[in-house]
């Protein structure tokens, strides 16, 4: 975590956590960018060093949504198959996350599409904090170049069009 710290200090990476009220699907794919982009900075340089705050609940990769949900940013470890750091799910298979209509295993198929500029997918989950129906979640993620990892973030979204997201 020094080292987490320093980085941050000597690189001058603001990760400031917003108590800003957000309004909208639109305000929380912003700051869902931001974070991801945030944390790619970080974890292309720290790598697994990078993995101790990610996996903070109450750390600068967590923030709260303007309907008191959280959303935070995780790391997927390709080469090993899971979720390396999630203050939530770390050490997950990736083959763990399906989607809910489909039945394919939507991790995977990240790994295997390793654009550089990040990309925008969605996909359907049972959310138990939402009755426990299929529910539809936007995700976004950059690939660490040269590494095996993906920098995400997710939400459920019911409106907000691939095609917006990913020509933003």
């Amino acid at each position: 975590m020094k080292l987490f710290k320093l980085f941050c200090a000597f690189f001058g990476v603001t990760l400031i956590v917003s108590t800003t009220a957000f309004a909208g699907a639109e305000a929380n794919v912003t700051k869902m960018h931001e974070m991801v982009v945030q944390g790619y900075e970080v974890v292309s340089v720290l790598g697994e060093e990078a993995y101790e705050g990610i996996n903070n609940p109450q750390g600068e990769f967590v923030w709260k949504n303007a309907d008191g949900s959280k959303n935070n940013v995780g790391v997927i470890d390709c080469a090993k198959g899971i979720i390396a750091a999630d203050y939530e799910v770390p050490g997950l298979s990736i083959n763990e996350i399906k989607d809910a209509k489909t039945g394919e295993v939507v991790l995977q198929g990240l790994c295997e599409n390793r654009s550089s500029e990040g990309t925008w997918i969605d996909f359907f989950w049972n959310d138990a904090g939402r009755g426990n129906n299929a529910h539809r979640a936007i995700l976004f993620y950059i690939p660490i170049k040269d590494q095996p990892l993906l920098v995400y973030s997710f939400a459920w979204d019911d409106n907000t069009s691939l095609e917006q997201l990913n020509q933003d």
